[in-house]
């Protein structure tokens, strides 16, 4: 199973607020105890770090930045 997420944004005034953290974990809520299933991301350049937070990889063989979380 692969699932993929275009990239969580949140209006300027919001950030900071832990809104796109909480939709985040509220996907990984739902595919909690899939083994083997890999999400992808592929964040703009900004939000690299916030995806490594909740756990994504970097994909160095992928030039566009693609991150993914296998969930195990």
């Amino acid at each position: 199973m692969y699932g993929y997420i275009q990239d969580t944004i949140v209006s300027p005034e919001y950030q900071g607020k832990e809104i796109g953290f909480n939709l985040l974990n509220k996907i990984l809520e739902n595919i909690k105890g899939k083994k083997g299933y890999l999400l992808g991301v592929c964040p703009s350049k900004i939000s690299v770090n916030f995806y490594e937070k909740v756990g994504f990889i970097k994909r160095p063989e992928d030039l566009n930045g693609f991150m993914s979380l296998e969930i195990k």
